[in-house]
């Protein structure tokens, strides 16, 4: 992976990143990484074992996942803390990180038994966003927090 600028002060800390694919963000986890220059890092993905493979994404626009406070503006509101429920009032947990990924973000819904679930965020599943309150009232699909 070349940067074009150099490479981020906390990229020790990344877990994922994400590769633009036909205009989508999809995820790849890191496995391990080797900084090889100023402006470029050696990556091995989890799940890519063939270096064919792997070479085949050295073409595609990279970026990481930022917290939204980090973010700036982006046309959403500052969710981090804002307690979720379900259609049914189930309380799911508190929002503790947004992954702002372009046409599809997902919200971090950490659970009292520290168990994160991910969630879209979208206008078709928000019953109420209670900005005073700072509550989230959603459409859970089926099966999703079963996951």
């Amino acid at each position: 992976m070349d940067v074009t600028d150099s490479i981020p002060e906390d990229f020790k800390n990344w877990e994922s990143i994400f590769i633009e694919i036909d205009g989508l963000l999809v995820p790849f986890f890191i496995e391990h990484y080797s900084i090889r220059s100023d402006k470029t890092i050696l990556v091995k993905f989890e799940d890519i074992d063939d270096r064919g493979e792997a070479e085949r994404f050295t073409a595609f626009s990279v970026s990481s996942p930022v917290p939204l406070e980090e973010r700036g503006e982006n046309g959403n509101p500052d969710l981090i803390g804002f307690e979720v429920y379900d259609q049914d009032n189930n309380f799911l947990g508190v929002v503790d990180f947004v992954e702002d990924i372009p046409g599809n973000p997902l919200l971090h819904v950490k659970s009292g038994l520290q168990q994160t679930t991910l969630v879209p965020f979208h206008s078709d599943i928000i019953i109420d966003l209670n900005l005073k309150e700072e509550i989230l009232i959603l459409t859970i699909p089926g099966g999703l927090i079963d996951l």
